[in-house]
């Protein structure tokens, strides 16, 4: 994709400019979580970082990557990343679960968290 277009890429909920930026589409397609997960059943990172979240309370919406192989295309073109998890909080792209991990220790997790409650 060339960097220098300003046209977004939708992909169901999440929306991707060229520059990189996921952001969550509301409105019509408005999300019932603000918490996205990209992950597999198999993968022990996405378990973790699933309990993880709801034990912060979060309301996880996962896309199962291996049920719906086009939504792995969507999850690498909006984080630029292969690997699950892919996390998103409100617009924000977190990463994976170290990323959240490293956010809940240095206590920015919950402010996330409690910022699209």
């Amino acid at each position: 994709m060339d960097a220098s277009k300003s046209s977004n890429v939708a992909f169901g909920e999440v929306s991707l400019n060229v520059k990189g930026e996921a952001k969550l589409i509301h409105g019509a397609n408005a999300l019932t979580a603000e918490v996205i997960m990209y992950a597999t059943d198999w993968c022990p990172f996405c378990v973790r970082a699933e309990k993880l979240l709801v034990s912060k309370g979060a309301d996880l919406k996962k896309i199962n990557v291996d049920e719906q192989p086009d939504r792995r295309a969507e999850m690498v073109e909006i984080s630029g990343r292969r690997t699950v998890p892919q996390i998103f909080i409100g617009s924000r792209h977190v990463g994976g679960y170290d990323d959240l991990v490293s956010l809940n220790r240095g206590g920015e997790l919950d402010v996330l968290l409690k910022n699209i409650s």
